[in-house]
C-alpha cells in the first residue's frame, strides 16, 4: 500500500525540567498560560480542545495556567472548565484563579459576569458574597495561588481601604489550600497606591499587578514595595503589543526589570484548538520568556512516531518500541474512535477509517505527542 509521510511535530516535553535550574529569561520562577477568556467566552467545548490546550501550554514550557473564577450561576461550561483543571494538574500545572472580567471582584459582590455594576462600596453583604465566592472556588479545584480581585482599581474606589483589608484578612484566616496573591489591578499606580494604603502586602505571597497603561517607569517603585516584604513580583496579565510612542512592550519591560513571574494574557489564543501546535505568536513569545538553552532542548528533543497515511487506514511508526507506547485516535468532534498498545512492534497499522482527519495521541513514559493525519 502506498503511504504519505506527514511531518512530525513533537508538542510535549518532559516536566523534569521544571526540577532543575530555572529554564526562564532572568532566572524567573513562573511562566503561566491563560485561559480565562477563553472559558469566559465559552469557546472550549470538547475533550479534544481541552488536551490540545494542555499539549499546547507544555509546548510553550509554562509551568502555570490562570483561570476564571465567575459567579456560580453564570459558568458557560462548567464540565469543559472543571475537566481543563483536573488535566492540567495531572499533568503538573499549577493553577492560579482570580475574577472573570475586568472589575471582577465588584463582579461577583454584585453577583453578575456581565452587565450593569451595583455599589458595593462598604456593603457588609456584597463583601461577603466576594468572600464565599473565593473560599467556595478553592475548596472545589486544585489552585496554588488565588486572588480575590481582578482590575478592581485602587482602594476607595468600588472597595474601600477597610473592605479590601477585611477582604485578604478574611481570606487569610479561612484555612485555604491556595496561596492568596493580588491585588493585580489595571495598572502599576493602582498597585503602588493599594500597597501603600492597605495591608494586603501582609496576606499575600507573591504581589501581582498589570501593565495596561504601559507605565514601565513605575515598575522600581512597584518592586522595592514588594521586596520590602520579600515579595517576589509578577506582571500578572502581559502582553507582546506594542504602542505608539513607547519603545518596550509590556513583556519586554517586564522583562527588563526582572519580574519574578508572568501570566501570558490570552496565551490560549496561541494554541491550535485542533491538534495543539504553537502558532507562531506563541513562538515569539517563547523566544523571549525562555532562555537559549531551553529553546534548543526542544529544538533537540527526539520524536516519538512518524505517521504514514493512506487509504482507509495510517501507519505509524514508533521510535522507541521497546517502550509501552498507549495510542489514542481522535475525530475532529472529539470522540475517541480507537484505543491500542503498540505491544513492543516498531510499526503499528490502524485499518478501516473512514475518510477524515483525526489528532493522533501517543504516551511514551513522561511524554505524549500529537499528530494531525488525513485519511482519504
Amino acid at each position: 500500500m502506498m503511504m504519505r509521510k506527514l511531518m512530525s511535530v513533537l508538542l510535549f516535553i518532559p516536566f523534569c525540567l521544571w526540577g532543575q535550574a530555572s529554564i526562564y529569561t532572568n532566572d524567573m520562577d513562573y511562566v503561566l498560560g491563560d485561559v480565562k477568556q477563553a472559558f469566559i467566552q465559552d469557546k472550549i467545548s470538547t475533550p479534544t480542545q481541552v488536551l490540545n490546550l494542555i499539549a499546547g501550554f507544555k509546548a510553550m514550557q509554562v509551568n502555570g495556567i490562570r483561570v476564571p473564577i465567575i459567579t456560580e450561576n453564570e459558568v458557560p461550561n462548567k464540565q469543559a472548565l472543571d475537566y481543563f483543571c483536573q488535566m492540567a494538574v495531572e499533568e503538573g500545572f499549577l493553577i492560579f484563579a482570580n475574577p472573570a472580567q475586568s472589575s471582577g471582584g465588584h463582579r461577583i459582590a454584585c453577583g453578575i459576569m456581565n452587565g450593569e455594576l451595583c455599589d458595593v462600596k462598604d456593603d457588609e453583604e456584597a463583601t461577603q458574597k466576594l468572600i464565599d465566592r473565593i473560599i467556595d472556588f478553592d475548596k472545589n479545584y486544585d489552585c496554588k495561588w488565588i486572588n480575590p480581585f481582578n482590575e478592581d482599581g485602587k482602594s476607595g474606589a468600588a472597595f474601600s481601604v477597610a473592605q479590601m483589608n477585611t477582604i485578604y484578612s478574611t481570606l487569610a484566616a479561612s484555612d485555604l489550600n491556595a496561596e492568596l496573591i493580588g491585588p493585580c489591578p489595571w495598572g502599576i499606580p493602582a498597585a503602588i497606591q493599594v500597597f501603600n494604603t492597605t495591608d494586603v502586602e501582609n496576606y499575600v505571597t507573591v504581589a501581582a499587578t498589570h501593565n495596561l497603561g504601559f507605565n514601565h517607569s513605575s515598575w522600581p517603585e512597584f518592586i522595592a514595595l514588594a521586596k520590602a516584604k520579600n515579595l517576589p513580583v509578577w506582571d500578572s496579565e502581559v502582553t507582546h503589543s506594542k504602542k505608539e510612542g513607547v519603545e518596550l512592550t509590556r513583556l519586554e519591560a517586564a522583562l527588563a526589570n526582572k519580574v519574578d513571574g508572568l501570566v501570558l494574557y490570552n496565551s490560549w489564543g496561541a494554541i491550535d484548538l485542533t491538534d495543539g501546535s504553537v502558532k507562531s505568536g506563541g513562538q515569539t513569545l517563547m523566544d523571549l520568556y525562555l532562555k537559549p538553552s531551553a529553546l534548543k532542548e526542544m529544538e533537540d528533543e527526539a520524536s516519538l512516531f512518524d505517521v504514514y497515511s493512506g487509504k482507509s487506514s495510517f501507519s505509524i511508526k514508533l521510535m522507541e518500541p521497546s517502550i509501552k507506547n498507549e495510542i489514542t485516535v481522535v475525530d475532529i468532534n472529539g470522540r475517541i474512535i480507537r484505543q491500542l498498545s503498540s505491544d513492543g512492534k516498531e510499526d503499528v497499522l490502524v485499518d478501516n477509517v473512514k475518510p477524515g482527519v483525526y489528532v493522533l495521541i501517543l504516551k511514551a513514559i513522561e511524554q505524549l505527542q500529537r499528530e494531525k493525519v488525513q485519511v482519504y
